[in-house]
């Protein structure tokens, strides 16, 4: 023991010395406000009722500190052992314990049971908290000497041994409870702590004799061995206990009494070995409390914050980690944008669970779309499988084959709906809801009773005849799809913002009569093999897309029935398979127009007598126009049944002349539009004559025809008709109104026609825009020209060789309607005219004439936005009066004789764009006033007689818009002082 001894203060000295380079860590004592103040009081009442009865006087001890003479507890962990103790002497409380008498010990029972209820009580489940060190780590002191517990004397009364308590949260009252036991005059005390007075007293027994003083504490005989020296009768009493269980303390070993029972706790073989209890692993000794000791447990600062730090850590960690469970699978799910959609019921996130339909519906819909797209989590197919199983209001029994036609149609549905964005379309009302799929918006459906399967009907027609179509179309537009049919027959999704590839499942919808998937954003390229099904197809527009590619030349195989194929406004390339027209010779409507196909057109056409519209402009066809277009192969009094109503071919390389059946065999051509082409020829008006009665819009401009412009025939419905920027020579005949009564707009412009203007060209009383600039007109004009004329607007006779002045057109009163009027150009003379007599005039172009005068600003309308009467011999000052042109944009003065300053108060023009004032005889100095010209973008005054600088305030307008400004600024000697000029003369 001896040894052992020696080792262990050797060991103790050296933990000491390695401790005492550290900051001693703050105490903590877990206790209610309330109850610690109580048991403060209480403390001081038992220090003063042991000083008073037993002759010892308590000192003060300020923040209920013990302070003892001589006697200071020490520990290698305690912060007492550093924090210093106060020198002053105290009374030995615990040595005048020994002369207690047995009449005192009834009254210090009753002040201890006084102890137990008012300081601690039974309810109080937050006191302390244990932190412990290992009993032979620490040592206490003896007169001054250090000594180990198990070397101090049995009798030594005056020994102070440090106790922890080992205190549960739910047994700390019974705990305080606890009688302070000794035994052969062996004194067992309490630690100090910095914030609280611990109690104690002592009860003597006699002596080898353990008696509990609390018997209904099962946690009372919880004792380490490493208290007791091996030559204490204590201690051979414990090892009794241990070797009656095996090493064990054991509720019923060695004849304890029922009441101080322990739990099954293993004890170390040797006390001072290093071996440890399996609480020492845990941060505690095996010690409990002995005698009834309320004992504040200290807990370190340091460790308190280390623990606080990793189980925060560790709840951040798992936090962190179960929020990118959730986020990963709610996009997965498309739960953000879903969340509308469907009955609004939410899987689960790691296991969904499936209802009992899943698996017989999946069986079911593998024959649609697959096995592995339905098992895909991320595909559409698997997604509306989901819908339908799990989500569907409907609750749809896959095994019932009344409702196998309704799955099927709701599941293609809901594919298409999510391959295609449906969460972002511009309208989905009613879509993924429990409403019956033909109450979803735009789908179309009709009554089973109305529709004949192929198979048990000869034309194998839906809902109406070939010969009738009228009922067809009835049955699809009824209610939009929100009528009591129950077979989908159509989608009409037109302008939905659809975007993604179509589907193969659509398909499956054997019945659809109408697809319209127009004006989305659908990609890819045309899936041929998925129209092939739809044998009772009608109508499919896929025009205004981004599909590329070719036109597969089986696109249309099976579809004997399709009357309109619109793939227009797309990307597709490649040439036109004449299949697409032969394998349905019952097409009405062809639109491709507005992609990069390319070749020529087949001349398939002869068979297609039901072909109405057909649209193939702005594309790179080249060859000639097929002459099949306009011919049926036979002819009118053959009975010709042709029924084209509409020819666009423009914007392509179309060569050659135009075919000698143009009108031969389409009477009811209404509109042709071959213009932006290479056609040529003498344009033989008598072409047109065949279908005189229908023509309502002839557009053959920029091509190469030649030949005189005449009318053959009377085209009484004909609107407008435009040959400009052609090679068309010749006078215009007299008498051309009366052959065109209802005509809107003439464009000639752009040709060598020569000859004055026919008088009745004016006469259509509809007539809105005649535009003949740019080629050799002759004469001029007067007012009995146009007095007929009061729906014209615009009047566009510019780059011709007219001449006179203008005060007898002036004074026309048909002209109340005109807005535009271009004549510069020509060889006008004379002052300008009042134009007060057209009201509505915005546009007025009088530049590059022969005026002369001044301009006198009484004399034009207010309405004028666009002034040009620049290049004229015009004198004289510029009119102050154009200021109050609030509407004015553009003024154009430019090229004329104008003197004198420069009205300030055209900076009122708080519209002006454009401001011409160059090469003119202007003086003086810019005005400062321009500043206010805000919308001023190019501002022109070189070549005059300007001096000066220009101002500061004008070169800011630099910064606000204005891109060009030039001046006289240029030269040796420049007239005009400029920092900010763009150009300078």
């Amino acid at each position: 023991t001896s040894s052992i001894d020696e080792q262990q203060k050797n060991k103790m000295a050296g933990k000491k010395t390695k401790k005492s380079k550290a900051k001693p860590p703050k105490e903590i004592v877990t206790r209610s406000h309330s109850r610690r103040r109580q048991s403060d009081d209480t403390a001081n009442a038992v220090l003063d009722y042991h000083g008073t009865r037993r002759g010892s006087s308590v000192a003060s001890m300020g923040s209920h500190r013990i302070e003892q003479e001589n006697r200071s507890v020490h520990s290698g962990f305690h912060p007492h052992a550093a924090s210093g103790s106060n020198p002053q002497a105290q009374p030995d409380i615990l040595g005048a314990l020994d002369d207690v008498s047995g009449e005192h010990q009834d009254e210090e029972q009753q002040l201890r049971n006084t102890i137990r209820t008012d300081d601690v009580g039974t309810d109080d489940a937050s006191l302390i908290q244990l932190f412990e060190l290992p009993m032979h780590d620490r040592e206490v002191q003896i007169n001054d000497q250090p000594q180990r517990r198990t070397g101090a004397s049995d009798n030594d009364a005056s020994v102070f041994i440090e106790m922890p308590v080992n205190v549960g949260a739910q047994d700390t009252g019974a705990q305080f409870r606890r009688s302070l036991s000794t035994y052969a005059g062996q004194s067992i005390g309490t630690m100090r702590t910095d914030s609280s007075v611990v109690a104690h007293d002592t009860a003597l027994t006699d002596a080898g004799q353990l008696t509990a003083q609390n018997d209904e504490d099962p946690n009372f005989w919880g004792i380490s061995s490493r208290w007791f020296s091996p030559d204490s009768p204590l201690y051979s009493y414990y090892n009794n206990l241990r070797s009656a269980n095996n090493g064990y303390l054991s509720r019923n070993a060695g004849g304890l009494p029922n009441s101080a029972l322990i739990p099954d706790v293993p004890i170390a073989n040797d006390p001072y070995d290093d071996q440890r209890m399996p609480y020492d692993d845990l941060y505690s000794d095996d010690v409990s409390s002995m005698g009834d000791t309320p004992t504040v447990v200290v807990i370190s600062q340091k460790v308190k914050k280390k623990l606080k730090k990793f189980f925060r850590a560790c709840w951040v960690t798992a936090l962190v980690l179960a929020a990118t469970i959730i986020m990963v699978k709610a996009c997965r799910n498309e739960w953000l944008g879903n969340a509308n959609y469907g009955n609004g019921r939410v899987q689960s996130l790691f296991a969904p669970r499936r209802s009992k339909r899943y698996k017989p519906m999946l069986e079911k819909l593998i024959a649609i779309s697959g096995a592995e797209a339905l098992q895909d989590e991320a595909s559409p197919q698997h997604r509306a499988l989901i819908f339908l199983a799990d989500q569907d209001p409907l609750v749809l029994n896959p095994e019932d084959p009344l409702v196998y036609t309704q799955l099927v149609q709701r599941y293609v549905l809901s594919v298409l709906y999510f391959a295609t964005s449906g969460p972002m379309w511009e309208h989905r009302t009613y879509w993924l809801t429990g409403q019956h799929e033909c109450g979803w918006i735009y789908v179309l459906c009709a009554d089973i009773k109305n529709l004949v399967n192929a198979t048990d009907s000869e034309n194998g027609n839906i809902g109406a005849d070939d010969d009738d179509d009228s009922s067809y179309f009835d049955v699809l537009d009824a209610d939009l799809g929100l009528g009591t049919g129950k077979i989908v027959t159509g989608l009409k999704l037109y302008d939905n913002n659809i975007h993604g590839i179509i589907p193969e499942e659509l398909s499956a919808l054997e019945f659809l009569h109408l697809i319209d998937f127009g004006a989305n954003r659908l990609m890819g390229s045309l899936p041929s093999a998925l129209f092939h099904k739809f044998k009772h197809l009608r109508e499919l527009y896929l025009n205004s897309n981004y599909f590329n590619g070719t036109i597969p030349g089986n696109f249309t195989q099976g579809l004997t029935k399709l009357k309109v194929l619109t793939f227009g406004n797309n990307q597709l390339t490649g040439t036109i398979h004449k299949e697409i027209f032969t394998n349905s010779i019952s097409l009405e409507r062809v639109s491709f127009e507005s992609n990069m196909l390319s070749g020529s057109i087949p001349d398939v056409f002869q068979k297609m007598i039901q072909l109405r519209d057909i649209r193939l402009g702005q594309n790179k066809f080249i060859s000639t126009i097929p002459a099949s277009l306009f011919n049926s192969g036979k002819t009118r009094s053959e009975g010709a049944t042709r029924s084209l109503t509409k020819c666009d071919l423009h914007g392509n390389a179309f060569t050659g002349e135009l075919p000698g059946t143009l009108t031969k065999g389409v009477p009811f051509l209404k509109y042709l539009y071959l213009h932006d082409n290479r056609l040529t020829g003498n344009l033989d008006t008598e072409l047109f004559c065949g279908a005189a009665n229908s023509f309502i819009d002839i557009r053959l401009n920029n091509n190469s025809f030649t030949g005189n412009f005449k009318i053959q025939c009377l085209m009484e419905n004909l609107e407008l008709i435009s040959l400009a920027s052609n090679n068309l020579t010749g006078p215009l005949e007299d008498g051309i109104g009366h052959k065109l009564p209802r005509l809107r707009e003439i464009h000639l412009f752009d040709n060598k026609l020569s000859s004055t203007i026919p008088t009745t060209i004016f006469d259509p009383t509809n007539l809105t825009a005649i535009l003949m600039y740019n080629n050799q007109l002759t004469g001029s004009l007067t007012a009995n020209m146009f007095n007929g004329a009061s729906h014209l607007e615009h009047l566009y006779l510019n780059g011709n060789k007219l001449s006179g002045k203008l005060d007898d057109f002036v004074s026309a009163k048909g002209l109340e309607a005109l807005k535009k009027l271009r004549l510069e150009y020509n060889s006008f003379s004379g002052t300008i005219p009042d134009f007060t007599g057209m009201p509505s005039i915005e546009v007025l172009y009088l530049y590059n004439n022969s005026f002369t005068g001044s301009l006198n600003a009484d004399t034009l309308p207010p309405t004028l936005k666009k002034l040009k009467v620049s290049n004229n011999t015009l004198n004289n000052e510029i009119p102050s009066k154009l200021g109050e042109f609030a509407n004015l944009e553009v003024l154009s003065l430019n090229g004329n004789e104008f003197v004198g300053k420069i009205p300030s108060e055209l900076s009122n023009l708080n519209s002006l764009q454009i401001f011409h004032l160059q090469r003119n005889k202007l003086s003086a100095s810019i005005p400062v006033q321009f500043q206010q010209l805000t919308s001023l973008s190019e501002l022109r005054l070189d070549f005059n007689e300007i001096t000066g600088s220009v101002p500061k305030q004008v070169c800011d307008l630099r910064d606000s818009g204005l891109q060009t400004l030039v001046s006289d600024c240029g030269g040796k000697n420049p007239k005009v002082s400029c920092s900010c000029c763009t150009e300078c003369s």
